[in-house]
């Protein structure tokens, strides 16, 4: 037994020892991250790692209510598994920062080994365990995943183990044709399915891949057999990998509508793309990036004394060198030589975008290939594959050269020469991944942040322990808002990256204005902060919100420069809090000001409204009809406007009708005001002019006492009209009645003249409101208690519906989410017709149920069914694939004996 150990170990010796040296070197993330704290910022921000059990339980889903009034999650789900992972080690015990340190040192080990692996399946019999060690130290250690790959913090990092051992089994596979190493390929696949988080990254080597299966195709073009033992392979893998994965893709594909509507809202066309494009071939020379980098790169900005040095310089070409001219070092034609030299080429012309040669291909292609946008980043995205095509060539270069050497030169001097050119490669050219200067900053604008490491002041820990303790459903709205992704804190060492304040407090935050599809409300939010009115805490009824929230740390510097626009500032925000009437502060943790909403605006997710609007107007008009006297704290608000349009069928069912007017201006020497109006229901329509200061003061004075209403006119289409008494209970004290004036449903011109007041006295930048209140009887609503099963999933109880009524929802409009009444004594089930599902209070959803008595409504977002049918598939998939290869095994060995 010794015997066969001994032989095993001298038969294995450099196999064991360069392993070990690939794990000893897989253990630097260590250096990177001796601070003791996590290492956070852009896109991932801190999701990655803090608060990993809190992301899981909410990952999973196909809506996500994490933050704001929800969007679609469906993006998110293929990092189930990961998070998954990092919310296990949360349970163990594991900080942040120690999850962050076995993430890096995990990924960076097995991008070793499996390149390692990789090289000795590719060299065939000929193994040689210096080329296959030199090139797992390459995709360890080279400039592009120090600059492009480990400072992004994106899921491009898995990427890095991805790559390597996904080639390695589909080498194997094409060769054998054995169907455990189709199953074997998409179990990877399935491990690093956090990669398709984002398709751009994933894409390119998924098109590598297939390159190295034609590649099979053509070096075995004369034997038929194998290449159609070759197609069968080619088809199971794929066949399986898409059956195993339905899970994720069924949802992917159903979020395409909204993706398309979020771009097109975000600004993120082909237009910005295309000039995004443009910025990053400036600096995609192909001088830089044969050396796996960009002219601006935040390594030569931060070191540029040492990586403009000559002797940095020419290692840099020393590379690329080395690379291309593997094949001339071979001595004769190896085909997968040849066939990374061609990847490389081909990935080259990707990543160097519009720059000569043929950049014009490129940019047609960019220009005309649906969905080539995505790669507007290019270099970042296609660099993946020409760097592992550059390890495997790295790898065979040096092999070749210590061939040479053999031959002409004595050991010593060949393992010098060796050595120092490893070393400069490997070691100096990429110092900062040794001495761990790996993160830098950033974000040179941001001046609050002075280290990418991140401690998350404990008060937020704090402030979350205590809203844990708040049982009910309810979101809070934080200021200041922010108008960009990111947003930067001024804590210990700063951060910078999207914004955390949802994950940092467990409760969904509505702080932000990027486009949500159908979210309208939110704009609103920063100016009403500032007015004198209750809109704000009327709007945050119906934003289901119960505190405001003040953080005091955010860096505005940085959003005034991010936005170029002034930011209000938090002393005055502070002072509009205080002295607001409705809202009182209730407790601070550090730099976190908690203001409480008074009982009375508050308004659970669901209800039933007691006042139904119609306002003719977009959602600017939202301010002068909350401030009208009558207005309802249960209320349902229905926009009119050319991007989003309510039914004629709640027109019908409308208690008040507003018909707004923004910034009206002065038409002729006349001194009257004209607009153009469209009037939805013909009635006698009070006219209001609101938040007219000098209106107001020319009322309060006697002008020879007259009444204001003689002073100023009203023509309607040309025709002065009688006008009915001025003033009205209905008005709030910013509003200044000029009498009632009867109209017929359609287009009209309405003229306001001033009739001799001076013009400067007739405040032309406000809002000119029509006002029909339509008397009903209303009967008294059902009762309606709810219970939330998770964030797709609600039941409604309803008691004693003695009439059809209006159920309000108060999350994200979306047309997939849908209603069913169910009969509780028969358990029949009927869905709300798409035509009774309406958009309301400028975001959330509406339905109009008829049905009468005591049932239940059940309210669901439809694709999370996608996930679980998926599911299914996929897990008896994974079940079926096992099962045969265990029986396909037996076979083989039945056959064999």
């Amino acid at each position: 037994m010794r015997s066969k150990a001994t032989a095993y170990l001298r038969t294995y010796k450099y196999d064991f020892i360069s392993l070990g040296l690939i794990f000893l070197a897989g253990l630097v993330p260590l250096i990177w991250l001796r601070h003791g704290m996590l290492v956070a910022y852009g896109d991932s921000g801190l999701s990655f790692f803090y608060n990993s059990k809190r992301v899981f339980d909410s990952i999973g889903f196909t809506w996500s209510n994490t933050g704001s009034t929800g969007v679609p999650g469906g993006w998110g789900i293929t990092l189930t598994l990961f998070y998954f992972l990092m919310a296990v080690l949360e349970e163990i015990g594991f900080s942040p920062a120690l999850k962050q340190k076995f993430l890096f040192c995990s990924l960076l080990i097995l991008s070793g080994l499996g390149m390692y692996f990789l090289m000795l399946i590719l060299q065939g019999q000929k193994k040689d365990r210096l080329v296959a060690l030199l090139s797992s130290l390459f995709y360890m250690f080279n400039f592009f995943s120090m600059a492009y790959i480990w400072t992004s913090l994106y899921s491009s990092l898995f990427l890095l183990p991805l790559m390597p051992w996904a080639l390695a089994l589909w080498a194997r596979g094409l060769a054998s044709k054995r169907f455990s190493f189709a199953l074997l390929i998409n179990l990877l696949f399935l491990i690093f399915v956090s990669v398709f988080n984002n398709p751009a990254f994933i894409i390119p080597f998924i098109l590598f891949l297939f390159l190295f299966f034609l590649f099979h195709i053509v070096v075995n073009r004369k034997d038929k057999k194998e290449i159609w033992d070759s197609l069968k392979f080619f088809a199971i893998t794929g066949f399986l990998g898409l059956f195993l994965n339905l899970w994720w893709i069924f949802t992917l594909v159903q979020q395409v509508p909204f993706a398309m509507k979020w771009v097109d809202l975000a600004a993120v066309d082909i237009i910005d793309s295309y000039k995004f494009m443009i910025s990053v071939s400036d600096l995609a020379s192909l001088l830089y990036v044969f050396r796996l980098t960009l002219s601006g790169n935040i390594f030569f900005d931060i070191f540029k004394s040492i990586y403009f040095l000559n002797i940095f310089i020419f290692i840099s070409f020393l590379i690329p060198v080395l690379v291309l001219i593997s094949p001339a070092l071979t001595g004769k034609k190896e085909k997968l030589v040849l066939f990374f030299l061609a990847t490389s080429i081909v990935a080259l012309f990707f990543s160097k975008g519009l720059q000569p040669p043929l950049g014009g291909i490129f940019g047609w292609i960019f220009e005309n290939v649906p969905g080539f946008p995505m790669f507007r980043y290019f270099f970042e995205k296609f660099g993946t594959v020409l760097m592992f095509s550059y390890a495997v060539l790295f790898g065979v270069g040096m092999g070749n050269i210590n061939g040479i050497l053999r031959k002409s030169c004595p050991s010593v001097v060949r393992g010098i020469f060796l050595s120092l050119l490893s070393v400069s490669i490997l070691g100096a050219y990429v110092f900062p991944m040794w001495t761990g200067d790996v993160f830098l900053l950033p974000h040179g604008k941001v001046r609050s942040v002075v280290s990418p490491y991140v401690r998350v002041p404990s008060e937020y820990g704090e402030a979350d322990r205590w809203l844990a303790q708040k049982r009910d459903d309810f979101r809070l709205i934080s200021f200041p808002f922010i108008r960009v992704y990111w947003v930067a804190y001024r804590w210990e060492k700063g951060f910078w990256g999207t914004n955390p304040v949802s994950l940092l407090l467990g409760k969904p935050v509505v702080n932000q204005l990027l486009g949500i599809p159908f979210n309208e409300i939110n704009f609103m939010l920063p100016s009403l902060l500032l007015s004198q009115s209750d809109a704000l805490l009327k709007v945050s009824s119906l934003l289901n919100a119960r505190y405001v929230v003040l953080s005091n740390d955010v860096d505005l510097s940085y959003l005034e420069w991010e936005t170029k626009s002034p930011q209000i500032g938090l002393q005055a925000m502070k002072r509009a809090l205080d002295r607001k009437e409705g809202v009182s502060w209730e407790r601070s943790f550090g730099k976190l000001d908690f203001y409480r909403i008074d009982e009375r605006y508050l308004l659970p997710r669901f209800y039933v409204p007691e006042d139904i609007i119609y306002a003719q107007g977009d959602t600017e008009s939202i301010a002068p009809i909350l401030s009208f006297k009558d207005y309802k704290i249960k209320s349902a608000i229905f926009f009119q406007s050319p991007e989003q349009t309510s039914p004629d069928f709640i027109l019908g069912k409308a208690d008040h009708i507003f018909v707004t007017k923004h910034k009206l201006a002065v038409v002729d020497a006349l001194k009257r005001v004209e607009e153009q109006f469209f009037v939805p229901q013909g009635g006698a329509y009070e006219v209001f002019v609101y938040d007219d200061a000098r209106i107001q003061n020319l009322n309060r004075q006697s002008l020879s006492e007259q009444n204001l209403s003689t002073r100023l006119g009203i023509e309607v289409d040309g025709v002065p009209v009688e006008v009915a008494s001025a003033g009205s209970s209905g008005a709030g004290d910013n509003w200044v009645a000029l009498g009632t004036i009867r109209l017929t449903p359609g287009n009209h011109s309405l003229k306001i003249t001033s009739q001799g007041l001076p013009i400067n006295d007739v405040k032309i930048n406000n809002n000119l409101v029509l006002h029909l209140e339509r008397k009903q009887d209303k009967p008294d609503p059902p009762g309606i208690s709810f219970r939330k099963i998770n964030p797709t999933r609600y039941v409604v109880e309803v008691k004693e519906a003695t009439s059809p009524y209006l159920l309000v929802f108060s999350e994200s409009f979306n047309p997939a989410w849908r209603a069913y009444v169910v009969d509780t004594e028969t358990g029949r089930r009927e869905r709300i017709p798409d035509e009774r599902h309406f958009w309301v209070n400028g975001y959330a959803n509406s339905w109009w149920v008829d049905k009468l008595g005591d049932y239940q409504i059940q309210v669901e977002f439809w694709p999370q069914r996608l996930v679980y049918w998926g599911a299914v598939i996929s897990v008896i998939t994974l079940i079926a694939s096992v099962l045969y290869y265990f029986i396909d095994a037996r076979r083989r060995r039945r056959h064999i004996s």
